[in-house]
């Protein structure tokens, strides 16, 4: 076999290269050249004369289309065959009128490229496939009624030379002329049915024997929408259309071909056992035995339907039967994606109807009228929507003439008209005036149809636009006088800071300034203040100029340079819109020296009164101290006291009266043998002397127990708890720390004496019949902890021992929690009292600074 010499045209060297990689896989083709646009195709067309050349429709210079008619003209042996992103239907009248033998989507060139060539080379190349149908059937002859209906002008003769030709030879040729008949059919937008009606025929035509049909899904794919078919008997596609699909059960199996979008081929549907009965049975009886389904898709891949090839015979298709499926679903699916197309374009004009009508915005369309030589210019209305009607009153406009409308038009309209016909400038004026009562914008353009004699003009009602600017107006002239009347400094810099405008409060400022107004800040800043302080200025005006941010300067102090005088001025500056467009700055001002130095006076006498306040402070402060010191010292007195007292009632009372006891005793035992009843009397003076005794110990031990200084303060409080219990009946849990060891003695007895305080005033005020003491060692820290079970202290007391203003005994404990730097808190309520003390456990000095008791 000769070669087949092949010339690609696209101006994208990717799908030059994706080409030339699939042509490669055929070893007797060959690339003979390359061309980026039209022109070149068309020059290497010329020069190689290749025996195909494939073109882009879309490239520079030159479209396809364009180099397809020349080619032809210049090489009518090279047969051309456009390769295209544009989508078929609409594309393919506009290729086989240039002079193209065939058309191939670029989304379909890996499997319908390389068989549109090989059938346009060799009309044979598909003969011997076998299976072949019977020439001549019933089926054949009933054929041709029913393309009579659906041809185009010359469809009797198409359809008289397929009979003529030989099947076994030109099938190849007869499919392409099938395309090409189908492919006009769906390009001149007859229905949908018709057009897969007339596929389902071509594959009849094209193979005897055989009949099609296209199964359209639902939208969920989940239903046959409809079944179309110029050959099945109709009452099997009305069966086969009420049939579900695709869930168990159901006469179609899951696999289904429209579910998985893979070709399906049935050999024999009668003893498939993947098919219901039913749907076999259903099949069988009108004489369909076997089928190949292919799948059809849109143009983004989605599953719309599937083309089944029907056999009448049990059997496997063959390849040729395989491709007209093939050809069936890529047809049908060029149909569905025109007549989606359609249906698309249909819902946009509705829309663009539906917005025609419906926007508040007046609309209409004029055209040109032809005058004779020598008569005025006028237009005439093609149409006008609703919101025309309401903003001009012209209720029957369309067809008449502009002049005859509103025969009140100026000239200057016309001319204006005139002037966007022929430049193709869109323009916006306005017509009418505010004191009559209406003012109307209208904004015109030409209408891009290539014809440049007509023009759309969109027309809106502003009079509130122009009643509010009118109202802007007014208050901006009453802005000028507040500004000017302000009893606050203002004055207003342009773009390139000239002065604008300074009210009269401002003026003086400027000192002797002459001719402020125009001119520029920056010389007259200079004149006024220091270079430092006016360059510092200038920046931050150009900042805000250039930025919009504000700044805001507060008591500001300003040295003259034109006198010798410092003022203060609290000042800001902001960016605004020019009417003129731009923006300036305007700058507000007041001066605050008199305020300054009376704040200044103000502030001496206050720091004057602080020190004073101070000094007194710090007096006070000594005095608390001393205070504070002496307290202590007295408290420490009376420790020091106790201490002495029950050492003396324990070694001079205690001792007496224990020798006394000892000779009541040994009288006692004397008088026994001698007289009872002086017996019994000496008896009675002993038991005496033993509770003067108890008593005594008892009094020394509650003023300072002996077993604090001997036995610590565990010893001295398991002794305290116990004896106060027996005394006042109250249950006290005492809580001890194992790890609580020796302190120091003062410590200890400041530990002590609050127990003791805290229990005392629990037998005495509280009620309760339980106490619990808890000591515990943690954190580097004393802890103490005595809560009751009684009827709390009265809110007003509490009150008064937060702030510091309780009894002797409270502010005993307090003075001694404060000595050794530690913390007393008390809390109250109706079910209780705790009282929680916390000591370092290595006390230090006393506590410095103000003195509180944390409640």
């Amino acid at each position: 076999m000769a070669c087949v010499r092949i010339l690609i045209a696209d101006d994208h060297e990717l799908v030059r290269q994706g080409l030339r990689t699939l042509l490669a896989s055929q070893p007797a083709w060959e690339v003979c050249g390359e061309a980026a646009d039209g022109v070149e195709a068309i020059e290497k067309a010329a020069q190689l004369r290749p025996d195909i050349v494939l073109l882009d429709v879309s490239m520079p210079r030159m479209s396809g289309l364009e180099a397809a008619s020349a080619i032809r003209r210049e090489s009518p042996c090279s047969e051309i065959v456009i390769v295209s992103q544009h989508d078929p239907a609409e594309m393919l009248p506009s290729a086989l009128k240039a002079g193209a033998r065939g058309f191939v989507s670029k989304s379909d060139i890996g499997s319908n490229l390389l068989s549109t060539i090989e059938s346009i080379l060799d009309p044979t190349h598909r003969a011997g496939d076998g299976h072949g149908g019977k020439p001549g059937s019933a089926a054949a002859g009933e054929s041709g009624g029913a393309r009579e209906t659906l041809a185009p002008a010359g469809a009797p003769q198409r359809a008289a030379r397929l009979g003529s030709l030989h099947p076994q030879r030109h099938r190849a040729e007869s499919l392409l002329l099938e395309q090409n008949y189908l492919l006009e059919l769906i390009a001149r937008g007859r229905p949908l049915d018709d057009c897969l009606r007339a596929i389902t025929e071509s594959v009849t035509l094209l193979q005897p024997g055989a009949s099609a049909a296209v199964v359209l899904a639902s939208s969920g794919r989940a239903l046959i929408e409809r079944i179309v078919s110029s050959r099945l008997p109709a009452q099997l596609v009305s069966e086969l259309g009420e049939l579900p699909f695709g869930d168990e059960g159901t006469p179609m199996p899951r696999d289904t071909v429209v579910l998985l979008g893979k070709p399906i081929t049935v050999a024999d549907i009668g003893r498939d056992a993947r098919w219901a009965p039913a749907w076999r049975e259903l099949c069988t009886a009108h004489g369909v035995q076997a089928l190949h389904a292919t799948p059809v898709r849109s143009a983004d891949g989605t599953l719309t339907a599937a083309f089944l090839v029907c056999l009448g015979e049990a059997r496997q298709p063959n390849a040729w039967e395989r491709d007209l499926g093939q050809f069936g679903a890529h047809l049908a699916s060029l149909a569905i994606e025109r007549w989606r197309a359609e249906g698309a374009l249909r819902e946009s004009e509705q829309k663009f109807r539906t917005l025609f009508e419906s926007i508040d915005e007046g609309f209409c369309v004029l055209e040109r009228v032809p005058g004779e030589s020598g008569a005025p210019v006028d237009f005439r209305f093609l149409q006008a929507n609703p919101g025309f009607i309401a903003h001009t009153a012209a209720s029957d406009a369309a067809g008449r003439r502009l002049r005859e409308v509103f025969p009140a038009e100026p000239e200057d309209s016309f001319r204006a008209y005139e002037h966007i016909l022929a430049s193709g400038e869109s323009r916006r004026f306005e017509r009418g005036q505010l004191d009559r009562g209406r003012v109307l914008e209208l904004y015109a353009f030409r209408v891009e149809d290539g014809s440049q004699s007509r023009l759309a003009v969109i027309v809106k009602d502003i009079t509130e636009r122009k009643e509010v600017e009118e109202v802007l107006r007014q208050r901006s002239a009453q802005f000028e006088i507040l500004v000017d009347r302000a009893p606050i400094g203002v004055f207003l810099l342009d773009g390139k800071l000239r002065v604008r405008q300074v009210n009269p409060t401002a003026r003086p400022a400027f000192g002797p300034t002459p001719e402020l107004v125009g001119r520029d800040y920056s010389k007259v800043l200079r004149e006024l203040r220091h270079p430092e302080y006016a360059a510092e200025v200038l920046r931050i005006f150009r900042h805000t100029l250039a930025t919009g941010e504000s700044h805001h300067a507060v008591e500001q102090a300003i040295a003259r340079r034109d006198r010798p005088q410092t003022e203060h001025y609290d000042w800001r500056v902001d960016r605004i819109p020019l009417p003129e467009g731009g923006y300036g700055v305007v700058c507000y001002f007041r001066e605050v020296s008199a305020e300054v130095q009376a704040r200044a006076a103000l502030q001496e006498a206050r720091d004057h009164l602080e020190s004073r306040v101070r000094e007194r402070t710090e007096e006070l402060e000594k005095a608390y101290r001393s205070l504070r010191v002496l307290s202590m010292r007295m408290m420490q007195m009376q420790d020091e006291d106790r201490r002495r007292i029950a050492r003396d009632l324990h070694d001079s009372a205690g001792q007496l009266l224990a020798a006394l006891g000892m000779e009541l005793a040994s009288l006692n035992r004397r008088a026994s043998t001698l007289s009872p009843e002086l017996a019994e009397e000496i008896g009675g003076s002993l038991q005496l002397v033993q509770q003067l005794t108890q008593d005594i110990r008892t009094a020394s031990y509650l003023l300072h127990p002996p077993l604090l200084d001997d036995a610590g303060l565990t010893g001295a409080l398991r002794w305290y708890v116990t004896g106060l219990s027996k005394r006042s009946g109250i249950a006290i849990r005492l809580e001890l720390d194992e790890r609580l060891g020796r302190l120091p003695r003062e410590l200890e007895a400041a530990v002590f004496h609050i127990v003791q305080e805290s229990l005392t005033n629990i037998h005495r005020h509280s009620g309760s019949k339980t106490a619990i003491l808890r000591i515990e060692l943690g954190g580097g820290r004393l802890l103490l902890e005595i809560e009751d079970e009684g009827s709390g202290i009265p809110a007003e007391k509490l009150r008064e021992i937060q702030m510091q203003g309780s009894g002797v005994g409270i502010a005993g404990m307090r003075e001694r929690v404060l000595h050794f730097n530690g913390d007393m808190h008390i809390t109250s309520l109706s079910t209780g009292t705790r009282i929680a003390v916390s000591f370092p456990v290595e006390p230090g000095g006393p506590r410095p600074g103000p003195l509180m008791l944390n409640s």
